[in-house]
């Protein structure tokens, strides 16, 4: 590329990183803006009616993408499943559309120390990420409970932040949550 416009490699590197981030710029709040707290109640609502779990904001996962290792960068690309990445962790709502995105950390990264990381997790640990209040989830359970992100086993447990319960010989009911969460779950997978 660099060749075809007699420029050098370094040159054309830096024009694509500044027209990236003044696109991004720009665009940010059209593609991915953080919903508002009535947008996070629809998001709840489809949750509720396609995986029958009340109260659900959203799914939560980390994708590798492979990535050519960088010279000199020894093995922070290197990652548990023994190539090279970086870190796409993003939250999903049941219509897969992304709520929020966060890349380009190292693959050798974990899920959860990305997500710990994240803006998003510090919005949502000092609540700022506009979450409805809590709420009933049936008219027969009046307890209010809070609205909740969805995680695999490796996220930490918070209030608006819930995983699988572990273990094999769970009773019934754990099994039931268990199968309800997994379903919210694909949609991030």
């Amino acid at each position: 590329f660099s060749h075809n416009f007699r420029l050098g490699k370094t040159t054309v590197r830096t024009i694509i990183r500044q027209v990236c981030s003044a696109i991004w710029t720009k665009v940010k709040e059209v593609c991915l803006r953080e919903p508002t707290e009535e947008e996070w109640k629809d998001i709840a609502e489809t949750c509720q009616k396609q995986a029958q779990f009340p109260n659900c904001i959203g799914a939560v996962d980390g994708k590798h993408i492979r990535k050519n290792r960088p010279p000199h960068s020894g093995s922070l690309y290197y990652n548990y499943k023994r190539y090279s990445s970086i870190v796409l962790l993003a939250i999903c709502d049941a219509d897969y559309k992304f709520t929020s995105t966060d890349v380009g950390a190292y693959g050798k990264c974990s899920d959860s120390s990305i997500f710990k990381d994240s803006a998003i997790y510090h919005k949502l640990i000092n609540k700022e990420l506009q979450i409805p209040d809590k709420c009933p989830i049936s008219t027969t359970n009046t307890t209010p409970m809070p609205y909740v992100l969805v995680g695999d086993e490796v996220f930490p447990l918070s209030e608006n932040l819930i995983r699988p319960y572990l273990g094999n010989n769970l009773r019934l009911e754990k099994k039931i949550f268990n199968y309800r969460l997994s379903r919210v779950r694909r949609y991030i997978e």
